[in-house]
């Protein structure tokens, strides 16, 4: 998944690796060479112009491949910031283009914090596998490789132990990060458990604040953390069992390979110089060696963090678009369900064989008691969820057939709690038509009765509103989201009882202005208050999600039957509570 984001940017790569792996091996294993040729003369006994014309050529070579070492680390240094860069914003964006896409259940079956950390942990996981491979095992191979032709060259019995040992060190650190990669996957998951349960409990504040549940909440967090803490006590356990075993085997090269070079020399098969050599590169050898077994199990964390996110990124797409979308046809708005069937997962049908036919312009109101439908009927018309059998078609054109933006371009939808970005009031009005001109968002914030509050905010239009809009009030943020329905101006209305969040006052203004705004409009209101319907062309009473009564107002209550009694039993104009909330609907997914 990552390989995908290195399109355009496999050159710098390539280009990066080369520069660094030649300046490496100039470094660590060249560099080493002409010191040996300099200790060499320095041990013997020759000194004066013989001795100088052979240290001081060495000497000029060891400053020339020093400067080349650092130019060409310089370069590289500046194209794995480029290519790195690019690489990171790249896996960031697609992670964010593939979440948005998954359906709307999905978002309300997981915790938005923990989401958030998945994709900054996916994206810190590419950083953390390029490093290790750049830094840790290209240049371990590098300096693996190059010592080990130079003791082929100087010492093939050193080399054969030298190669043997690589091989094996090798094997066991990769067999333990697979080993150990199974409690990395614990912690990763331990550590989003704590960010999702913090995420939650910042976001109900207020509740806990209100019912006074701050031990509460401390305990259950606390018990989240413990989970966190005991997944990582033992994935760093293992890491520690595994740092004893590396010591174990670094030391037992050491030893051996020192005396086997000690002993040659005594013998007099190497010089002393070579001696040294043999030292400096089993101290390289120790210092890049002891970091490839963290390196393995790094880069295995990193995978298991990247995995959670992975997997999301690879769930398929509940709701998808067709593979060759119809052009939106949707001019008039008639609205149709053509014995339509829809169950959630592991639930019960809401709907079965639900036909209704809804004319263009026509307004109508829908009630029901909580669970009847209500909601769900929303989600089937903005293609929140997909119809499991019959079909749902606008103008005659199934909504199947036409890619998700283009149908909802053509619906406005207000829900009961309007969420706003955390942007400027201008930016939140204007979110509707993005090529608004400033008289056309002022034209419908005026429209909304919101002009008038947003002018005595600190900063008018470019007053910030907080996350989720918290800096309004219920009604201030309601009138901001019918704002943004006016200058959509899209052929479909959908209304989730517009007002309940508006004072007396608000709401007989934006009852008048909804009423404007539904001209011409097909319209949709689901309504707990039957008071706000009653002048709609048409209402339809929902129950276990069948049509049980259809007509105007006046007509539904001559015929004395379930909306008469909703009617009657009103209190305030709210319909009584069966006891369910009709979000449970959204639950069994």
């Amino acid at each position: 998944m990552y390989l995908g984001t290195s399109k355009g940017y496999l050159g710098s790569v390539i280009a990066t690796f080369l520069f660094y792996g030649v300046g490496h091996a100039l470094g660590d294993v060249l560099i080493p060479l002409l010191y040996r040729d300099i200790f060499d003369v320095l041990s013997s006994a020759d000194r004066g112009a013989e001795a100088a014309s052979i240290i001081w050529p060495i000497f000029v070579g060891i400053i020339a491949l020093m400067v080349t070492h650092n130019v060409l680390y310089r370069v590289a240094d500046y194209l794995v910031v480029y290519s790195q860069a690019n690489m990171m914003r790249k896996v960031t964006n697609m992670a964010f283009e593939r979440l948005q896409k998954h359906s709307y259940n999905f978002f309300t079956g997981s915790f938005a914090g923990s989401l958030v950390a998945k994709v900054k942990r996916f994206t810190r996981s590419l950083e953390t596998i390029y490093d290790k491979v750049l830094f840790e095992f290209w240049f371990v191979t590098i300096q693996l490789v190059g010592i080990f032709i130079v003791l082929v060259w100087n010492m093939p019995q050193l080399a054969v132990l030298f190669g043997v040992w690589c091989a094996l060190y090798i094997l066991m650190s990769y067999g333990f990060a697979r080993f150990r990669f199974r409690f990395d996957l614990q912690e990763a998951a331990a550590d989003s458990a704590v960010t999702g349960e913090l995420s939650d409990t910042i976001t109900n504040i207020l509740n806990l604040k209100m019912f006074a549940t701050g031990r509460r909440e401390n305990e259950r967090f606390g018990d989240a953390t413990y989970k966190e803490y005991r997944a990582r006590r033992k994935a760093w356990h293992m890491g520690n069992i595994f740092h004893a075993v590396q010591g174990a085997a670094m030391a037992a090269l050491e030893i051996a390979g020192m005396y086997m070079a000690l002993q040659m020399w005594i013998n007099g098969e190497i010089s002393a110089g070579t001696v040294m050599l043999v030292q400096t590169y089993f101290a390289m050898v120790m210092m890049k060696i002891w970091g490839i077994g963290r390196a393995i199990s790094d880069t295995y964390k990193a995978l298991s963090d990247a995995e959670e996110m992975a997997s999301i990124l690879l769930l398929p797409i509940e709701v998808q678009d067709p593979a060759q979308p119809e052009p939106l046809r949707v001019k008039h708005g008639q609205i149709a369900l053509e014995k339509a069937t829809f169950r959630y997962k592991d639930g019960n049908p809401v709907f079965t064989d639900f036909s209704i036919t809804i004319p263009a312009g026509q307004r109508v109101g829908i009630v029901g008691h909580s669970g009847a439908g209500k909601s769900t009927l929303f989600k089937l018309l903005l293609r929140f969820a997909d119809v499991t059998d019959g079909r749902i078609t606008i103008d005659g054109q199934d909504v199947r057939a036409i890619a998700q933006d283009d149908l909802r371009r053509c619906i406005s939808y207000v829900p009961q709690e309007p969420m706003l970005f955390h942007r400027s009031l201008y930016e939140n009005i204007a979110y509707a038509k993005p090529d608004a001109t400033h008289e056309e968002v002022i034209d419908a914030a005026r429209r909304a009765h919101a002009h008038d509050f947003i002018e005595k905010m600190p900063k008018g239009y470019e007053t910030l509103v907080g996350e989720r809009g918290v800096k309004l009030s219920g009604g201030e943020r309601q009138r901001v989201a019918l704002a943004r329905v006016i200058l959509k101006d899209a052929p479909i209305l959908l209304l989730d009882e517009a007002t309940s969040s508006l004072d007396s006052l608000s709401e007989k203004f934006i009852q008048e202005q909804i009423g404007t705004l539904m001209l011409g409009k097909t319209t949709l209101a689901i309504a707990h208050r039957i008071s706000t319907i009653t002048k709609m062309d048409r209402i339809i009473v929902l129950q276990d999600g069948k049509i049980v009564e259809d007509g105007t107002h006046e007509e539904l209550l001559t015929k004395d039957g379930t909306y008469a009694e909703l009617w009657q039993h009103q209190s305030n104009g709210f319909l009584p509570d069966d006891g369910e909330e009709e979000d449970a609907e959204t639950t069994e997914a």
